[in-house]
């Protein structure tokens, strides 16, 4: 949801299920990694996925910079090992090596300085621990380049070269796929014409979900929303390139030493490889 103020949220109960279930997809993979680990939510927005964490993880620590979507979380959500707080992702206030997993999902091509960002985020996680997270695929995606709270959308080969930096070859790569009705229909002549409209003349907001379905029945006769659910975007190691997200699993090998200066390129990585799979954590 793109709000009054110009932050992108998505909230489940205003925006249309599709593009909840394909967020929430991703948290569904996430859970998979951070049973009864101490965990941080990078960019959580309204919270529902940090919600979901906590089910399984011993404390989730969720972060936005966000004032109104955290004050929401905290309204919405409520469990003994779950917080919230306001946060900038590019300055964590957080100890280092502090956290097992760290999660950030849809948030690097919404920021300026993404050095700064996944610095931060390598400088609080614990030696073996895990940095998942996803962005859109700058070659693949039919809507990338419509949304102007985008600073800069990844190809593969950038994905990896900005990881690359402070996490080595200790990344596994995946691809979230959109189920085959979501592609026909974002593939379309007709939703291409529509977002080129919308980027040309700037339209923020979203046709509303109700008019949409039903063009989407009269037009090619169902409506993509119908019967899906979290399991019908399959996230896999195969076919990246085809994939509509990416989604990385990335593992801190290293010890960082800070060298009185925020610049990243003060950074000094030092230690050696270890051989504890990403799988590791899962157990």
């Amino acid at each position: 949801m793109l709000t009054k103020k110009g932050w992108e949220r998505l909230v489940p109960q205003k925006n249309n299920r599709y593009w909840y279930l394909e967020h929430r997809a991703r948290y569904e993979f996430c859970k998979s990694f951070v049973s009864n680990k101490l965990v941080l939510d990078a960019g959580c927005g309204e919270g529902y996925g940090s919600s979901l964490l906590s089910e399984v993880a011993k404390i989730v620590e969720a972060i936005d910079i966000n004032k109104n979507a955290i004050a929401d979380a905290q309204a919405k959500y409520k469990r003994a090992n779950l917080r919230f707080k306001v946060m900038d992702c590019r300055a964590l206030t957080f100890k280092d090596s502090f956290f097992d997993v760290v999660c950030s999902f849809e948030v690097l091509e919404h920021i300026k300085q993404p050095q700064r960002y996944i610095s931060e985020i390598h400088r609080v996680l614990k030696k073996g621990g895990l940095f998942i997270l996803s962005t859109p695929n700058i070659e693949r995606n039919p809507l990338v380049g419509t949304n102007p709270y985008h600073v800069k959308e990844y190809s593969l080969k950038e994905f990896k070269e900005v990881l690359g930096a402070f996490f080595g070859n200790r990344i596994e790569f995946y691809g979230q796929h959109w189920p085959l009705k979501a592609k026909q229909f974002y593939n379309s002549f007709l939703a291409r014409g529509i977002y080129k409209i919308k980027r040309r003349f700037g339209i923020k907001r979203l046709i509303p979900a109700k008019i949409r379905a039903k063009a989407e029945k009269i037009i090619f006769g169902y409506s993509i929303q119908e019967g899906l659910t979290a399991k019908d975007f399959v996230i896999s190691t195969k076919n990246l390139d085809e994939a509509e997200q990416f989604i990385a699993i990335c593992t801190n090998i290293h010890h960082r030493e800070h060298r009185d200066s925020k610049d990243t390129k003060k950074y000094k990585l030092i230690g050696t490889q270890i051989s504890a799979d990403t799988r590791r954590l899962k157990a």
